[in-house]
């Protein structure tokens, strides 16, 4: 199967590099880097490099190898858990026409863990752009299945935030570029 989801009319796809860099160099990131500079009696240098260290944990590094092959296990497994897997053909083609004009923003009701892997499996399944997932931080810990899960779209945040404005300000602004 060749891989060719249909995209956003203004995007232009980024490496995670590129995602990495645009969030470093915003705008707002530096505002919030000088503020806690000040609060905090540190050099901004020392709070850009820590904002890269949290990028580096957070950020996914999307394969679309990976993605495959988290496809073609799925497949496998949810033939065994399923007897069939109903899909709302006419709400996927009105997903593909918003995808292709906007941004879109999928919100499971993540109930369980299978709500995204089911999501993701019908988008690639129908030739859609395979979302990325905000994952907890317990599953970076899982050595393979945390890597494989950054490499098939996911981004690893905290539970919470707390009053961490530099990590507060990385999220945000790495979830706001990517929707842009």
């Amino acid at each position: 199967k060749c891989y060719t989801p249909v995209l956003y009319k203004g995007l232009s796809p980024c490496r995670a590099s590129e995602l990495k860099s645009m969030v470093l160099q915003s705008d707002q990131l530096q505002y919030v880097i000088n503020q806690v500079s000040k609060e905090m009696g540190r050099t901004a240098e020392e709070f850009q490099a820590e904002a890269s260290t949290i990028l580096d944990e957070m950020a996914h590094r999307l394969q679309i190898s990976t993605v495959r092959f988290f496809a073609f296990t799925l497949s496998k497994i949810f033939k065994t858990l399923f007897q069939s897997i109903c899909v709302n053909e006419e709400g996927i083609q009105r997903l593909q026409q918003a995808i292709h004009e906007h941004p879109v923003i999928l919100l499971p009701s993540h109930r369980s863990y299978m709500d995204f892997l089911l999501m993701s499996y019908v988008l690639y399944t129908y030739d859609l752009s395979v979302p990325v997932i905000a994952a907890g931080m317990d599953f970076m810990g899982m050595k393979i299945v945390g890597e494989m899960l950054r490499m098939s779209g996911a981004f690893f945040i905290r539970r919470s935030f707390g009053g961490d404005k530099l990590y507060w300000a990385v999220f945000s602004e790495y979830v706001q570029i990517m929707v842009k």
